[in-house]
Protein backbone atom coordinates (compact mmCIF):
# COMPACT_ATOMS: atom_id res chain seq x y z
CA UNK A 1 0.00 0.00 0.00
CA UNK A 2 1.32 2.89 -0.87
CA UNK A 3 5.13 1.66 -1.63
CA UNK A 4 7.75 2.23 -3.68
CA UNK A 5 10.52 -0.05 -4.91
CA UNK A 6 13.44 0.92 -2.16
CA UNK A 7 16.14 3.21 -3.51
CA UNK A 8 19.41 2.33 -4.57
CA UNK A 9 21.78 4.34 -2.40
CA UNK A 10 24.97 5.29 -2.93
CA UNK A 11 25.24 5.98 0.48
CA UNK A 12 23.21 4.98 3.83
CA UNK A 13 21.31 8.39 4.79
CA UNK A 14 23.45 10.35 7.57
CA UNK A 15 22.05 10.91 11.33
CA UNK A 16 20.32 14.64 10.04
CA UNK A 17 18.54 13.13 6.69
CA UNK A 18 17.07 9.99 9.23
CA UNK A 19 16.10 13.14 11.99
CA UNK A 20 15.00 14.91 8.81
CA UNK A 21 12.17 11.97 7.96
CA UNK A 22 11.31 11.40 10.98
CA UNK A 23 9.95 14.87 12.03
CA UNK A 24 8.72 15.13 8.07
CA UNK A 25 6.42 11.35 8.83
CA UNK A 26 5.84 12.67 12.35
CA UNK A 27 4.08 15.27 11.46
CA UNK A 28 2.60 14.62 8.05
CA UNK A 29 0.33 11.96 10.27
CA UNK A 30 -0.97 14.76 12.25
CA UNK A 31 -1.08 16.83 8.59
CA UNK A 32 0.91 19.28 9.49
CA UNK A 33 4.38 20.34 7.59
CA UNK A 34 7.48 19.40 10.26
CA UNK A 35 8.50 22.01 12.87
CA UNK A 36 11.21 24.80 11.27
CA UNK A 37 15.06 23.61 11.92
CA UNK A 38 18.38 24.74 10.41
CA UNK A 39 18.92 21.26 8.92
CA UNK A 40 22.59 22.53 7.49
CA UNK A 41 23.52 23.96 11.05
CA UNK A 42 22.18 20.36 12.97
CA UNK A 43 24.36 18.53 10.67
CA UNK A 44 27.87 20.30 12.27
CA UNK A 45 26.60 19.13 15.68
CA UNK A 46 26.97 15.44 17.31
CA UNK A 47 23.98 13.22 16.99
CA UNK A 48 22.84 13.14 20.46
CA UNK A 49 22.36 17.36 20.22
CA UNK A 50 21.08 16.86 16.77
CA UNK A 51 17.94 14.02 18.37
CA UNK A 52 18.01 16.70 21.37
CA UNK A 53 17.10 19.71 18.89
CA UNK A 54 14.73 17.83 16.74
CA UNK A 55 13.05 16.51 19.75
CA UNK A 56 12.52 20.12 21.53
CA UNK A 57 11.44 21.40 18.09
CA UNK A 58 8.53 18.70 18.08
CA UNK A 59 7.61 19.11 21.42
CA UNK A 60 7.73 22.72 21.06
CA UNK A 61 5.42 23.40 18.11
CA UNK A 62 2.95 20.23 19.54
CA UNK A 63 3.68 17.66 17.08
CA UNK A 64 4.36 15.67 20.52
CA UNK A 65 3.17 16.03 24.48
CA UNK A 66 6.59 17.90 26.15
CA UNK A 67 6.01 14.96 28.72
CA UNK A 68 7.45 12.19 26.45
CA UNK A 69 10.76 12.77 26.09
CA UNK A 70 11.93 9.53 26.96
CA UNK A 71 9.40 7.50 24.59
CA UNK A 72 9.90 10.16 22.08
CA UNK A 73 13.89 9.35 22.16
CA UNK A 74 12.40 5.25 22.05
CA UNK A 75 10.84 5.99 18.95
CA UNK A 76 12.77 8.07 17.15
CA UNK A 77 15.62 4.95 17.93
CA UNK A 78 12.68 2.60 16.15
CA UNK A 79 11.92 4.62 13.34
CA UNK A 80 15.98 5.14 12.27
CA UNK A 81 16.55 1.23 12.94
CA UNK A 82 13.26 0.60 10.61
CA UNK A 83 14.35 3.22 8.13
CA UNK A 84 17.76 1.63 7.83
CA UNK A 85 16.35 -1.73 7.23
CA UNK A 86 14.21 -0.40 4.73
CA UNK A 87 16.71 1.30 2.93
CA UNK A 88 19.19 -1.15 2.57
CA UNK A 89 16.90 -4.07 1.63
CA UNK A 90 17.35 -5.40 -2.18
CA UNK A 91 14.20 -7.10 -2.99
CA UNK A 92 14.76 -10.30 -5.08
CA UNK A 93 12.59 -10.88 -8.30
CA UNK A 94 8.75 -11.67 -7.94
CA UNK A 95 7.60 -14.32 -10.35
CA UNK A 96 3.55 -13.09 -10.36
CA UNK A 97 1.50 -9.92 -10.63
CA UNK A 98 0.99 -7.44 -7.99
CA UNK A 99 -1.69 -4.72 -6.97
CA UNK A 100 -0.31 -1.65 -5.43
CA UNK A 101 -2.82 0.56 -3.81
CA UNK A 102 -1.73 4.20 -4.08
CA UNK A 103 -2.71 6.75 -2.48
CA UNK A 104 -4.42 9.76 -4.26
CA UNK A 105 -3.60 12.66 -2.64
CA UNK A 106 0.12 12.18 -3.54
CA UNK A 107 2.42 10.92 -6.26
CA UNK A 108 3.23 7.16 -6.87
CA UNK A 109 7.11 6.46 -6.63
CA UNK A 110 6.18 2.63 -7.93
CA UNK A 111 9.01 1.09 -9.86
CA UNK A 112 7.69 -2.54 -9.23
CA UNK A 113 7.83 -3.15 -12.64
CA UNK A 114 11.56 -4.26 -12.94
CA UNK A 115 11.20 -6.77 -10.50
CA UNK A 116 7.41 -8.27 -11.07
CA UNK A 117 7.38 -11.04 -13.93
CA UNK A 118 3.55 -10.40 -14.38
CA UNK A 119 1.28 -7.73 -14.56
CA UNK A 120 1.66 -4.45 -11.98
CA UNK A 121 -2.20 -3.28 -11.16
CA UNK A 122 -1.94 0.31 -9.59
CA UNK A 123 -5.07 1.12 -8.57
CA UNK A 124 -5.78 4.35 -6.63
CA UNK A 125 -7.42 5.07 -3.17
CA UNK A 126 -8.59 8.05 -1.08
CA UNK A 127 -6.44 10.01 0.86
CA UNK A 128 -2.32 10.49 1.30
CA UNK A 129 -0.10 8.78 2.07
CA UNK A 130 -0.24 9.46 5.73
CA UNK A 131 -4.38 9.48 5.86
CA UNK A 132 -5.04 6.22 3.48
CA UNK A 133 -4.96 4.22 6.93
CA UNK A 134 -7.32 6.74 9.03
CA UNK A 135 -10.97 7.39 8.76
CA UNK A 136 -12.65 8.28 6.63
CA UNK A 137 -10.36 6.81 3.77
CA UNK A 138 -9.96 3.40 5.82
CA UNK A 139 -13.36 2.55 4.49
CA UNK A 140 -12.35 3.22 1.05
CA UNK A 141 -9.27 1.27 1.12
CA UNK A 142 -10.82 -1.82 2.91
CA UNK A 143 -13.62 -1.98 0.37
CA UNK A 144 -10.54 -1.69 -2.80
CA UNK A 145 -8.46 -4.24 -0.49
CA UNK A 146 -11.81 -6.82 -0.67
CA UNK A 147 -12.06 -6.42 -4.29
CA UNK A 148 -8.31 -7.28 -4.55
CA UNK A 149 -9.04 -10.29 -2.80
CA UNK A 150 -11.47 -11.34 -4.41
CA UNK A 151 -10.71 -10.72 -7.80
CA UNK A 152 -7.56 -12.94 -7.45
CA UNK A 153 -8.38 -15.16 -5.16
Amino acid sequence: MDSAVPPELDRPPTHTEMLESFAHDLSGLQGKEPPELDWSDLVERDPDEQTAAVKDALERTGRVPADIGDELGRRIRVFMANAATALTYRPGRYDGDLVSLGAAEGQYAGGWERLISGEVDERSVPGSHYTMLQPPHLKALGAELDRCLNENG
